[in-house]
């Protein structure tokens, strides 16, 4: 199923939640903080998950899976029949027809991804499949058939000669039913000629037939001939609206209904009992079992083979269990239409039914793997699975996994000494910073705060000495760094638990927030570094959906806490810097939401530098603070049409005011930056040895005044220098790739290009500006944090489709 964020109601992650309480006792401060972070079951809120950050759900399950209650459980070895790929040819079809008419966006996948996947999830066999739409996105002639010979080479070649290879078996794909003959000539290539796949993918409809209608007979008998194993899939209803209430997509709610129909349909016209050779798994979803109340029925739905990809609540396993035997259910992942977490969220609630429930034993993780292999190996054709010695690989393979009780295991080498331990703590920080910073961890000198916002790096050495919150969430980001480096996963399960702390230390404390306390120092702190964890966090292949989103809303907790101590409060010391670093990222959602800032005032202007000189980026900022204002009147409808011409007068008069003062900037404060970084960008990037932690600063603050100048020319409505603008940005971005630029990286770069992402998406139809795209997808290829860069924004809530197509058409084109 293809998994929108909409599905996880608050109601039900409060459930999740109370259920995790009853259980994991070792963790329940913890739990207990993130339950009661969501709103009251009745709220009406539309932002899912809006008061539990990603970090924290995984923090959740990674705390749980180390309880031993579960541990058995979650380090069996799992054999996943629910695995998805999406060919190039398949990708090239969806883009073609305009992307999916059901209005959901292709994830990002790649092989190594989902091998990754299925490391961390202790799977050792993974048969893999097309998803919906099918083939007949192409339609029912020679296209859909050429299309589906294609997907089917590359299956066979994924599964068969691939470096992976040996972990893989697939399900074919197959024409539109409706074109029996290309159908049956499909299935004989792959039955007669192919010979390796281990079933085909049918889907619930096509077009307005189930798979009962007499047309597809044919078709039947042939897959009987062969007697083939058959995985029914759900495809959209093709029913209006494309959206549910605006933002849900369609599949979300129908594909349950979908797998309903179909599997009535197949009871009703006694399909099943036809063609006894063939056997049909189908996924469990929410509605498929209520039918089976029905006595004549049931006997017929135990024909079913039943995958629990996404349906692992105990109401749905036990709602299974009154359906079908035990023998009839297999594991599925639905990757990697459901993103990481969700899977993490599946594989806990199913260890918790099987650990907890009296019912668990029935479907215990060996179970599974045995009813999966027996099926797979009744249907082999000319390759099977064995099960020698306890363990299985398909025939003449050999593989041993990874499994999760190796991965969450405590002992590594930098786990060894207590994470409370002086030692230890600088040894992670020592290599946190190293990581981090350009030059194998160079420090930026004070003179390079006058031009970025790396003042933060010497502020916060100093308060996490005092204050338990802010040492908390620097250890987060260091655990989290260094794991990624080191490519240990229990460190970083480590780092996700550390982030919860640092979370519920922040929370606690903002309780008893006062103007008057000068302790607002730390929490400041403490949030920003809640939100640097999230960029720490994305990493090409596993990334949540939810990082972007994550980010904002700590950046809307920074603007709180800044806006309840008052311009007053940041006059000097500690607070003023890190105010004024701070006040940058603070104008990102204002950009990305098109509203004014509360800090584009004369009071926060001016106040904050009452006693201190402005520097060059203080008087950037102070410019760039007005473009959310004008971005918002941009789109603003006059109250009456007589009054357009006033209003958008006064906007160009303000734009020429905001033109006059970057021009002003860049040939006096600023010209040092500006001039350093247009002359970094006429020098190819291959040629210039090396930079200075202050060139990268200086770099910096040029591509922020060119991503202010484009945004001011599209108001002004002059493309032509707003492109020339993000141009430059582009050109700039590969001098922020070096290997020796660090983890830093993303936020130098982040907001530029992200400025650089919504002009091409609103220039798509116009091929003067195809080199900036080229530049842009160039960037993204880049081995040096390019993948990095465009798996942030994958996460990001863009505020239009086509922001999301640019992103989204390059993961595309890397799977070519």
């Amino acid at each position: 199923m293809k998994l929108f964020l909409a599905q996880y109601s608050l109601k039900a992650t409060r459930s999740v939640l109370s259920a995790v309480l009853n259980v994991s006792k070792q963790a329940s401060g913890v739990f207990e903080f993130l339950l009661r972070q969501c709103p009251d079951p009745g709220s009406t809120s539309p932002m899912l998950f809006h008061y539990l950050p990603d970090t924290a759900l995984t923090s959740l399950c990674r705390a749980l899976a180390l309880s031993s209650a579960f541990a058995t459980a979650l380090a069996s070895t799992q054999l996943d029949t629910h695995l998805h790929v999406l060919p190039p040819a398949f990708s090239a079809a969806i883009d073609a027809a305009g992307g999916d008419p059901t209005g959901y966006t292709a994830p990002y996948w790649t092989l190594e991804g989902m091998i990754a996947s299925m490391d961390e999830t202790s799977t050792d066999i993974g048969i893999i499949s097309v998803s919906a739409l099918g083939v007949q996105i192409a339609g029912t002639g020679q296209a859909a058939r050429d299309l589906a010979r294609t997907c089917n080479k590359y299956l066979a070649t994924t599964a068969t000669k691939s470096a992976y290879g040996k972990r893989l078996g697939f399900f074919g794909v197959l024409p539109d039913w409706r074109d029996v003959n290309g159908t049956l000539a499909e299935i004989d290539f792959l039955y007669l000629t192919q010979k390796l796949c281990d079933g085909v993918t049918v889907f619930t409809t096509y077009g307005d037939m189930l798979l009962g209608n007499p047309l597809f007979l044919p078709i039947w008998q042939k897959l009987q001939d062969y007697k083939a194993l058959i995985f029914i899939h759900p495809d959209s209803l093709w029913v209006g609206p494309k959206f549910i209430a605006g933002g849900l997509p369609q599949p979300i709610v129908d594909f349950p209904l979908a797998t309903t129909r179909t599997a009535v349909d197949l009871i009703m016209t006694k399909a099943l009992p036809k063609f006894p050779d063939i056997d049909n798994t189908i996924p469990r979803r929410r509605h498929t079992s209520f039918y089976c109340y029905m006595a004549d029925a049931k006997a017929d739905l135990g024909r079913f083979y039943f995958d629990i990809a996404l349906s692992t609540s105990a109401a749905q396993l036990h709602g299974l269990l009154d359906a079908v035997d035990a023998d009839r259910i297999l594991f599925g992942s639905d990757y990697p239409y459901a993103p990481a977490f969700a899977i993490d969220a599946l594989l806990l609630q199913y260890a918790q039914f099987v650990a907890m429930d009296k019912r668990g034993p029935l479907i215990r993780p060996e179970k599974l793997r045995a009813n999966s292999l027996s099926l797979l190996n009744k249907h082999a054709f000319m390759r099977a699975f064995n099960t020698q010695d306890g363990n299985s690989a398909l025939s003449a393979r050999s593989y041993s996994p990874r499994h999760a009780s190796d991965q969450t295991a405590v002992s590594t080498p930098l786990l060894d000494l207590s994470l409370e331990r002086t030692a230890a703590e600088s040894k992670y920080l020592f290599l946190y910073w190293r990581f981090l910073l350009p030059n194998n961890g160079q420090l930026f000198p004070l003179q390079a705060t006058r031009h970025s916002t790396t003042g933060w790096i010497q502020i916060v050495q100093y308060l996490a000495q005092n204050d338990a919150g802010v040492r908390t969430g620097l250890l987060a980001n260091a655990l989290a760094l260094v794991g990624q480096k080191t490519e240990q996963f229990s460190v970083v399960m480590e780092a996700c638990n550390m982030y919860t702390k640092a979370l519920q230390t922040l929370a606690q404390s903002l309780r008893h927030i006062k103007p008057e306390e000068t302790t607002e120092d730390p929490r400041l702190m403490t949030s920003a570094l809640l939100a640097a964890f999230e960029l720490l966090q994305v990493s090409d292949g596993r990334q949540s959906w939810l990082h972007g989103m994550t980010w904002l809303r700590h950046s809307a907790g920074q603007k709180a806490i800044i806006l309840a101590r008052g311009p007053e409060g940041y006059k000097e010391g500690l607070a003023h810097q890190l105010f004024a670093d701070g006040r940058l990222h603070l104008i990102y959602p204002n950009i990305h939401e098109r509203k004014r800032s509360v800090f584009n005032t004369p009071e926060w202007k001016s106040i904050p530098w009452s006693t201190l000189p402005k520097n060059p980026k203080d008087e950037l900022v102070d410019i760039l603070l007005e473009i959310p204002g004008l971005l918002e009147d941009l789109e603003r409808k006059p109250a009456h049409e007589t009054q357009q011409g006033s209003l958008y007068a006064q906007l160009q008069e303000r734009c020429r005011i905001c033109d006059e003062s970057l021009r002003n900037w860049s040939t006096s404060s600023g010209q040092a930056s500006v001039s350093f970084a247009e002359g970094l960008i006429s020098t190819p990037a291959t040629q210039v040895s090396s930079l200075s932690p202050e060139n990268f600063a200086m770099a910096h603050l040029g591509m922020i005044y060119w991503a202010t100048c484009s945004l001011l020319h599209r108001v002004m409505a002059d493309d032509t220098n707003a492109g020339l603008y993000c141009r430059k940005i582009l050109l700039m971005v590969p001098f922020f790739q070096r290997p020796d630029m660090g983890a830093i990286f993303i936020n130098f770069v982040g907001f530029p290009v992200s400025v650089v992402v919504s002009f091409i998406a609103r220039q798509e139809s116009h091929a003067a500006f195809e080199a900036l795209k080229e530049l842009l997808y160039k960037i993204f290829m880049d081995p040096n944090r390019g993948s990095q860069l465009r798996a942030f924004y994958e996460t990001w809530p863009w505020q239009s489709t086509n922001e999301t197509r640019v992103v989204m058409n390059k993961t595309k084109a890397r799977t070519k």
